[in-house]
């Protein structure tokens, strides 16, 4: 099976979110794997 890499880039706004609220991180994480990705 192949490898993947998956690339993003945050607003000011997601920059802003993910340093007051860390645990967003694991929420985006949940909802990527509902839809067929995992994480290692």
């Amino acid at each position: 099976m192949g490898t993947y890499i998956l690339l993003s880039k945050l607003t000011p706004d997601g920059r802003k979110t993910i340093k007051e609220r860390p645990g967003r991180i694991k929420e985006v994480d949940k909802e990527l794997e509902k839809n067929g990705c995992k994480g290692d």
